[in-house]
């Protein structure tokens, strides 16, 4: 039987699924707590801008109010679902774990959270969408991610 003998700079083709497979268990393994933080903060920036611009993730303008002049810009008339929103007041929602994210408002502490993000019908409330995060922010997270992987895991 001859034995095959590869440069110490190449994989034998038959090595190579092991390869694979021992790289997918380190990237599937983690942890991704560190990147998460990052997309953490990310989010919540973009959910302020999302405030500061009166407009969706997707940057489409919230509709106007049915009255003007009441003073206060949109969904901010006490700055409560402002500030739990974005992570600086109570009924926010944030939890990083080594591969997870969970990121939002609690609504028994702001209970006209959702309904300010998706309408309300029978009060005559349009869709407001303040919670979630534009395609741009997206990218980002995957960008933090995958240098995370490069950096820290393979």
């Amino acid at each position: 039987m001859a034995t095959v003998t590869a440069p110490s700079n190449q994989i034998e083709a038959v090595e190579f699924g092991g390869y694979l497979e021992r790289m997918a268990d380190r990237v599937d393994a983690g942890p991704y707590d560190k990147p998460l933080e990052e997309c953490q903060e990310l989010a919540k920036q973009n959910i302020r801008d999302n405030f500061t611009s009166s407009a969706s993730p997707d940057n489409e303008s919230w509709p106007p109010r049915k009255i003007q002049g009441d003073g206060h810009p949109l969904l901010m008339d006490t700055g409560k679902l402002l500030q739990a929103a974005t992570g600086g007041g109570a009924g926010n929602v944030a939890r990083v774990s080594s591969h997870e994210l969970e990121y939002g408002v609690n609504l028994d502490t702001v209970p006209y959270a959702r309904a300010q993000d998706y309408g309300y019908p029978p009060r005559n409330l349009p869709e407001r969408h303040y919670l979630g995060v534009s395609e741009e922010t997206v990218d980002a997270f995957e960008d933090a991610i995958v240098e995370h992987i490069k950096k820290e895991i393979l």
